[in-house]
């Protein structure tokens, strides 16, 4: 009976380690600086290039996945919270890895002399802005091994929006990231 169980048990646990996770979640470095620029790998020692913050990914029928990246940034404005969300279609390519392409938006939350601003507009507007924020492709793999996965991604600004659509990726602007993330169920 506990030869059976350990059996079990090594099975169960084996499988899980190369299935995909429904919820990752943990913290994320942008790298803020366009990789186009000629200077880019020789900046990356300068931390006031990166942006830090939290990760957390849903993934639908092993197919579609929904990330939102969050950056927390402190300066002249209290408190700016950067967010990317991106709607992605989920391309399983081995066990482990999950190639994500995807299309999304930049938002950023600041509060200014205790006025709350999404992407230097009003709140109040939020409808107006989140239409009008520029779309960005998101290219991501992720390596999941057990109850952890690592993810590198990079992210593509378009000069079109959700009003105006415009495709053209504009590649000069490309930024990456990288997450390391846990997974849940």
């Amino acid at each position: 009976m506990r030869k059976t169980a350990l059996l079990l048990l090594v099975l169960v646990v084996s499988l899980s380690a190369y299935a995909t996770p429904t919820l990752q979640l943990g913290g994320t470095v942008f790298y803020e600086r366009m990789v186009s620029d000629e200077a880019w790998v020789d900046e990356l020692s300068d931390l006031d290039n990166f942006g830090f913050g939290v990760e957390a990914r849903l993934n639908i029928l092993d197919w579609a996945s929904l990330a939102l990246p969050v950056t927390i940034g402190f300066g002249d404005d209290l408190v700016s919270l950067g967010t990317m969300p991106s709607l992605n279609l989920n391309l399983p390519v081995a066990d482990f890895l999950d190639i994500a392409i995807g299309l999304g938006t930049r938002l950023t939350f600041s509060c200014h002399d205790d006025t709350w601003l999404v992407n230097g507009s009003s709140i109040d507007g939020f409808g107006d802005v989140f239409m009008n924020a520029n779309l960005f492709y998101r290219a991501a793999a992720t390596f999941n091994v057990g109850f952890f996965g690592i993810g590198l991604a990079a992210s593509i600004p378009t000069e079109g929006s959700f009003r105006h659509f415009d495709a053209m990726p504009s590649w000069k602007e490309t930024t990456i990231s990288a997450s390391v993330l846990v997974n849940f169920f």
